[in-house]
């Protein structure tokens, strides 16, 4: 009856740490598939009050400090139009269009930098 016992929790064990594997690995492709915006600060200023507003979402991140970046998901499903970006640098107000979205753009990353001279560049990059 021991033995029994020993191998039931043996086998239970090994069953929940499999499980537990395979969840993380879909977990991690999800986030590696769904669609990000990111806002990189390389401007001497802080970045606040960013929007960036797509076709059926509206994206609202924190305040940016020069030299780092902030990194939101969307949902990929989206009408077709651009990204309309809206920020202030420090007490400048600047706004850009940039970029196109369309449905179902899995693995969409779109990474929009914020330069010192009060430029705003547009990167769209597919992860596969």
């Amino acid at each position: 009856m021991k033995q029994i016992t020993v191998k039931f929790l043996l086998y239970s064990s090994l069953g929940i740490g499999l499980l537990a594997v395979v969840l993380i690995a879909v977990l991690t492709l999800l986030c590696w598939f769904t669609p990000t915006v990111t806002v990189e600060n390389n401007s001497r200023e802080i970045l606040s009050a960013i929007v960036v507003e797509l076709p059926s979402n509206t994206l609202r991140f924190d305040d940016i400090a020069p030299g780092e970046s902030s990194e939101i998901f969307y949902d990929a499903a989206q009408s077709e139009g651009q990204y309309r970006v809206t920020l202030k640098r420090g007490a400048e107000a600047m706004q850009t269009d940039c970029g196109s979205i369309n449905e179902g753009e899995w693995g969409k990353r779109m990474v929009i930098s914020v330069h010192s001279d009060a430029v705003i560049s547009c990167k769209e990059q597919l992860r596969f």
